[in-house]
């Protein structure tokens, strides 16, 4: 087996462990090498953001997997949480995305990651509603941030395959979204349930962040 994997470099064999089944599972990602086309043409950069472990480095992860065709779904996705930030690049159709994560335990620090990006992809963890009080509140102080005038904003309630979830109304009526978009004319807000675990609703978030796009200068940008 291991002879086989030499010949065909393009797939990658991974044995991992399954906490919500405790089981072993074995993963065969097939994937095509990268093709070396013409640079991207467009590019969209996101910054990651939410309370700590909320599901932002498997959705970033995820998002990735669904660009390049090879998107998890059904089995486990396991990732370290992130401490600091990171980030990660790839393109997509003629896209070149980056998503710049930030872990939790940052949260006092958030506003000076907020650089050189178009959008803010914001998490809420569905399964814990204990921490949706605290979500809501530093979710209000990003958005009065003078980086993040007139970037959009897609709130992502996370974790929607967990046995036990919130609603979106529920949500929706505690970050009074739409008292909030009222008082804010220039903001925009969406909304998307997602299970990066499963991979449920990648393909919104791809999408939402496509129609942010801007025509790509590989050109480092000036401070």
């Amino acid at each position: 087996f291991r002879s086989f994997i030499r010949v065909l470099p393009c797939v990658d064999f991974s044995v991992c462990f399954s906490p919500r089944t405790h089981s072993v599972r074995s993963v065969l990602l097939y994937t095509m090498p990268a093709k070396k086309d013409a640079p991207s043409a467009f590019a969209v950069s996101a910054v990651v953001l939410g309370l700590g472990s909320c599901g932002k480095s498997t959705l970033v992860k995820q998002l990735r997997n669904y660009c390049i065709g090879a998107l998890l779904t059904g089995c486990c996705v396991e990732v370290a949480p992130t401490y600091g930030m990171e980030i990660d690049k790839w393109d997509y159709e003629d896209t070149r995305i980056q998503a710049k994560e930030v872990g939790g335990t940052f949260v006092s620090s958030w506003e000076k990651y907020l650089k050189d990006f178009d959008a803010l992809l914001y998490l809420v963890d569905a399964s814990e509603p204990s921490t949706l009080g605290a979500s809501c509140i530093e979710l209000y102080n990003l958005l009065t941030c003078t980086p993040m005038q007139s970037r959009p904003v897609l709130l992502v309630i996370s974790k929607l395959d967990a046995p036990a979830v919130v609603s979106r109304t529920t949500v929706e009526a505690l970050f009074q979204l739409q008292l909030l978009k009222a008082s804010n004319p220039g903001l925009t807000l969406d909304i998307a349930e997602v299970s990066a675990f499963t991979g449920e609703n990648i393909d919104p978030v791809v999408q939402w962040l496509l129609r942010h796009k801007h025509p790509w200068d590989p050109r480092p940008r000036r401070k």
